[in-house]
């Protein structure tokens, strides 16, 4: 999935499930791998009626990860010594924003009603 819509606020250019990998230099001898691996979605416990039961996992079942591109590319720029022009503070919010984890939840509001 791609988010992108100006609307999503800082969900806004993110990335998952999508099998991408993004290598960002550490130091002269490693590096840091960012992974946004496949996505798989279970709803069967859903349907079954237990709230709880969805969950979002990658193929190897392991946590679902999202990367924001821009954002990475902000955080390289905002590591340039004497870049002009300089970072704005909303630049450096930005690179902070640029991976995580995802998880699924259902609305409080949502309620399973069977026929």
């Amino acid at each position: 999935m791609i988010f992108a819509e100006p609307k999503l606020g800082n969900l806004n250019g993110i990335l998952a499930g999508l099998n991408s990998n993004v290598v960002q230099g550490t130091t002269a001898t490693g590096s840091q791998t960012l992974i946004v691996s496949g996505a798989k979605i279970n709803v069967a416990n859903l349907l079954q009626g237990q709230l709880n039961g969805i969950n979002l996992t990658t193929y190897d079942n392991k946590t679902v990860s999202w990367l924001n591109p821009y954002a990475f590319y902000q955080r390289v720029y905002n590591n340039i010594k004497d870049v002009s022009p300089a970072p704005t503070e909303e630049d450096k919010a930005l690179a902070e924003r640029m991976s995580g984890t995802i998880t699924i939840r259902t609305a409080d509001c949502y309620q399973i009603k069977t026929k």
